[in-house]
């Protein structure tokens, strides 16, 4: 017996100082790390070229620093928005920069961060230095981001696409049908589709118009960039679209989209000539050039405006399947800091997000309202502001959203899986219910969807809806019945929403802050960004907080949709909730 207790001890004490082994380990790891990044920040050279390639995946704003991303994640790291454009801002300042190459192949971006990499490029055209546009694929998006260059050039064997604007949907019913599983989607609003997939066969005809309405609104921005760019009027560009009349990259040419065909060597004496000098040109990229920046100490100032970002899916707790999601009482909590911090004068709420759980969302518009109250708030649309992403939005003194911008879609729904039959007689499982009342709490799964349960949650969903809409009319001064006319989940494009009064003014997220600024009635001003980015220690008290990062990116719609529903029932039950992703390409 005292053989095994000794042995029982060492082994726990063997554990113990194997845990502490490995905590130190970690620890010395991170530490080099950090020496050698901070050791190895690049020099800029004179006659240098900012290299933009934008073929990771691109987030408002980062979660981690970008130094830590390159060493955890040096392939998928994602790149950062508010990075890329500060990095343009300071590359049109500093004089040994002489101009810009853009290869925009692979580009992973939304419309909206388009658009605003777009203004930033336009900005620095205004100092007087080039821009490049060099790649051997061109499709509508990656195309509308070079018509802001000078010239435009392909590799002579490269693809140009140029076919108008497609979006596509996958429908799952016919799938749960053969499983014996039935979706029960209970919902207020007759365009709130976000569910459709699992109820229907085909696209319905409400979700059909309004898709086609945000796919021509995109497109006629893309015609007018390009009509501008090339001097063709939009019905040729139309008629070149139609008629698929560009099949190579020599039609590219032919029609004037594309200035001309030529390899990587001629892209390198085009730039000597431009620079005007025969010396080997000295490329430096993003994420290099803005290393140097975070060198340089921000003006301090005691009149700060806080730019809090709200990027991804609203949920009520932390999921592990993504690195960008708003939990509801974290973003509450920030808005309650910042609203008592007497430093910060005034707060811009960037919103990109298709919205989620309608708790979580009513959670956040309650601090968005008391805020509003005390101090300016101004929201800047992203990419996406729909659904609980307007909710949250809508409370703000003032909201600003990209041209790009997809938002509206006030509307809630329920989606509840009664999977009675797949589980009895296709998995031969059985349960037994033993309850105090004929309508305690049911499992669908198992019970079945009872009319009771059912009009429970419809209920339920009609209630949110209405408070939804109040919230909407008394945030935008419009009346109940206006919001409900324009509401039903109908997804707009922002040039839409502004004509209806959703939104105040088309701009980006620097327009917002100027907007803040002039509501807080002051001129000089320092920027904090939240939240702020994780850091090495931050990664060493929750290394588990990282590991999305090592996941494989997958962008089939089969996949994003298996995803969508797993995060859905991680959730609360009903939701303020746009279609997971709706890809236009």
């Amino acid at each position: 017996m005292n053989s095994f207790w000794r042995t029982v001890f060492a082994t726990i004490v063997g554990l113990f100082l194997y845990g502490i082994l490995m905590w130190v380990l970690w620890v010395l790891f991170l530490v080099n790390i950090t020496f050698f990044t901070k050791a190895s920040k690049p020099q800029i050279s004179r006659n240098s070229v900012l290299l933009i390639k934008l073929d990771r995946p691109i987030e408002d704003k980062l979660t981690l620093k970008s130094d830590i991303l390159q060493i955890l994640n040096p392939q998928n790291r994602p790149l950062g928005l508010n990075q890329i454009i500060k990095t343009i801002q300071y590359a049109s300042t500093n004089p040994k920069i002489k101009g810009i190459v853009l290869d925009t192949r692979f580009l992973i971006a939304d419309w909206a961060q388009v658009e605003e990499i777009r203004n930033a490029l336009k900005d620095f055209k205004s100092s007087g230095k080039f821009i490049i546009a060099f790649s051997d694929i061109y499709t509508n998006k990656n195309y509308y981001l070079s018509t802001v260059a000078d010239k435009i050039y392909i590799v002579p064997t490269g693809t140009f696409r140029w076919q108008g604007l497609t979006t596509e949907m996958l429908f799952f019913k016919r799938l749960l049908d053969k499983l014996g599983v039935k979706p029960v989607l209970i919902r207020h609003g007759k365009y709130k589709t976000a569910a459709e997939p699992f109820v229907r066969e085909q696209i319905s005809q409400p979700n059909k118009v309004q898709i086609q309405l945000l796919l021509n609104r995109i497109w006629s921005q893309i015609l007018s960039a390009t009509s501008q760019h090339t001097g063709l009027s939009t019905t040729e560009l139309n008629k070149l679209a139609d008629n698929l009349s560009i099949k190579l990259s020599s039609d590219a040419v032919k029609y004037g989209l594309v200035d001309g065909q030529i390899y990587y060597d001629q892209l390198l004496d085009t730039l000597k000539q431009l620079i005007g000098s025969d010396s080997k040109i000295h490329f430096i990229s993003l994420s290099q050039l803005y290393q140097t920046i975070e060198k340089i100490k921000p003006v301090l100032s005691p009149n700060k405006i806080a730019v809090v970002y709200a990027q991804g899916q609203i949920v009520d707790v932390k999921t592990s399947t993504s690195t960008t999601e708003i939990v509801g009482k974290k973003l509450a909590k920030l808005l309650r800091k910042l609203r008592n911090d007497d430093q910060v004068k005034a707060i811009v709420l960037r919103v990109n997000s298709p919205g989620g759980s309608a708790l979580a969302s009513e959670e956040i518009w309650r601090e968005v309202y008391l805020t509003a109250k005390q101090k300016p708030l101004i929201v800047s649309m992203g990419g996406v502001a729909a659904s609980g992403g307007y909710y949250i939005s809508c409370a703000a003194d003032k909201i600003v959203a990209d041209r790009m911008t997809i938002t509206g879609s006030i509307g809630v729904f329920g989606l509840l899986f009664d999977a009675q039959n797949f589980v009895e007689n296709k998995l031969g499982i059985t349960h037994s219910v033993i309850k105090t009342n004929d309508n305690g709490i049911v499992n669908p799964l198992f019970d079945g969807m009872t009319p009771e349960l059912k009009q429970f949650v419809k209920v339920q969903i009609d209630s949110i809806y209405n408070i939804f809409v109040q919230r909407v009319a008394q945030g935008r001064h419009l009346s109940v019945a206006f919001v409900d006319s324009i509401a039903q989940g109908h997804v707009w494009s922002a040039v839409d929403a502004k004509k209806l009064g959703l939104v105040d003014t088309l701009g980006d997220l620097q327009l917002a802050i100027d907007l803040a600024m002039e509501e807080a009635g002051f001129n000089e001003y320092q920027i904090v960004e939240y939240p702020k980015p994780k850091t090495w220690l931050d990664i060493l008290l929750n290394p588990n907080s990282t590991f999305a990062l090592f996941k494989p990116h997958f962008n089939s719609q089969l996949y994003k949709q298996i995803k969508y529903v797993e995060n859905l029932s991680k959730q609360s039950k009903i939701f303020a909730l746009f279609p997971y992703k709706l890809e236009i390409y």
